[in-house]
């Protein structure tokens, strides 16, 4: 058997019944994972904006001397580029359609 708890005003308390409280809240935690990410992808954003504009301000250089962008017989191979495009297409409808079907 334990000692009666003595209440802080006076006198021992004997019967305390705590099954009737309410349970304590769940703490909120912060969503650094989320914070994380967005500086993440407003990093990449921010260096694809970054170079577009280095892009843009190179070309306008050239192109306000009156020399042409790309000088005259320059081709330029795009057939692997046009392959990895159509995969990464491709790729992205398959994995919505996996998305869709699992949410079914």
């Amino acid at each position: 058997m334990t000692a009666p708890v003595t209440d802080v005003v006076e006198g021992p308390v004997t019967d305390v019944d705590i099954s009737s409280a309410p349970e304590a809240p769940v703490p909120q935690r912060p969503r650094m994972l989320v914070v994380a990410a967005l500086f993440g992808s407003l990093a990449v954003a921010m260096g694809f904006i970054g170079m577009i504009g280095v892009y843009l301000a190179e070309r306008a250089a050239v192109v306000s001397t009156g020399a042409t962008w790309l000088p005259e017989g320059v081709v330029l191979p795009l057939t692997q580029p046009n392959v990895m495009f159509f995969g990464l297409v491709m790729s992205s409808v398959t994995m919505q359609w996996a998305y869709f079907s699992i949410r079914r």
